[in-house]
């Protein structure tokens, strides 16, 4: 089912840098060493489009970040 799902999406696939990390950490837990490797074969086919983040990307971060805390009642900085 997922397997098909990715297959039939028609837009790019985006991982988070991070997130290949985990997904390459729980693939070797649950499913073993070949679909580790998949992934990473996929991801070195560029199958995925990786995600970073750089400097200024994380200087929005920053400023959403203070920007949400006036919306959330109760934060406390």
């Amino acid at each position: 089912m997922i397997k098909a799902l990715l297959q039939e999406e028609p837009g790019e696939l985006v991982v988070p840098a991070p997130i290949t990390a985990e997904v390459d950490h729980l693939l070797g837990g649950r499913l073993g060493h070949t679909a580790r490797l998949a992934f990473l074969d996929d991801l070195a086919a560029g199958r995925f489009t990786v995600a970073c983040l750089d400097a200024d990307d994380h200087d929005v971060v920053a400023d959403l970040s203070v920007a949400t805390m006036t919306w959330t009642s109760g934060w406390q900085t």
